[in-house]
């Protein structure tokens, strides 16, 4: 299980929730899923053969399509995230 701090606040990522990906590509969805589980930009180029760049473009690409301004933001739209306190 994914974790990531925003607010001050520790959540968890339980899922990527279906209606979240509507209307991404078949590549920002995978590119999404590598942000959830923790994964660099340069460790997302690797895997998928390409560059540090080219994801970073991708990703600002998921940012200015989703109305986000960071990882944090992006995980908090794409994630059914949970606080880990929550009973």
């Amino acid at each position: 299980m994914s974790r990531f701090t925003h607010g001050g606040q520790v959540y968890a990522i339980v899922a990527l929730t279906a209606p979240s990906v509507n209307g991404l590509t078949a590549s920002e969805v995978e590119i999404a899923r590598a942000v959830l589980e923790g994964r660099s930009a340069a460790e997302i180029a690797r895997a998928r053969g390409t560059s540090r760049k080219t994801v970073e473009h991708q990703l600002e690409h998921l940012y200015a399509k989703l109305g986000c301004h960071s990882r944090a933001e992006l995980v908090l739209r794409l994630a059914r995230a949970v606080p880990t306190n929550y009973p």
